[in-house]
């Protein structure tokens, strides 16, 4: 592999890296399992792309967070919720909920329906968000991924053709730029 296909790479790889743990690097681990909804809480839920529970949302529309299971508040409690996201210049932007408060299941389970989300026109493309609680006085908890430590909802462009078509027309651009260099 030549110097300028394994820069590349690498540099794929780190923005990669980066946008998946940066953002959960100054909060712990919480007992509250993400939910993503597309009609309403409990409802439809969201489409997930893969084996960690990473859910797909769109920019512009509307969705519905549940955190299942939070053992960290107490029924009543009123939580900030924080939903961290990137912006199409790359900025590091945070959409907050205020006074969500803690309900509780017949079953004892604790949970918060966080307000409906709107995801962000200007959200990035690809961008992994992650869903946060917390109160005053206490560190912010990252909600779970039903498989994984991490919950992650990852912001997909809308398309005609769908996101298969993007992801194969990014692999596609990225083997002509490839090929381009190859040539005389």
């Amino acid at each position: 592999m030549n110097k300028g296909k394994k820069a590349v790479l690498t540099s794929l790889l780190a923005v990669v890296m980066l946008s998946v743990f940066i953002s959960v690097g100054y909060c712990e681990i919480g007992t509250g399992i993400l939910f993503v909804y597309e009609d309403t809480w409990g409802g439809v839920e969201a489409q997930k792309a893969g084996p960690q529970g990473t859910y797909e949302v769109i920019r512009g529309l509307t969705y519905y967070i549940r955190l299942v299971g939070i053992t960290e508040f107490g029924v009543g409690e009123l939580l900030t919720i924080k939903i961290g996201w990137t912006d199409i210049n790359w900025t590091s932007r945070t959409t907050f909920f205020f006074d969500v408060p803690v309900l509780e299941m017949p079953n004892g389970t604790r949970y918060v329906d966080v307000p409906a989300w709107d995801v962000p026109r200007d959200g990035k493309v690809c961008t992994t968000c992650t869903v946060h609680y917390t109160m005053e006085g206490f560190p912010d908890y990252v909600a779970q991924g039903q498989a994984s430590t991490t919950g992650h909802m990852h912001i997909i462009p809308e398309t005609l053709f769908g996101t298969l078509s993007m992801v194969l027309t990014c692999f596609a651009g990225l083997g002509i730029a490839f090929k381009r260099k190859k040539l005389p």
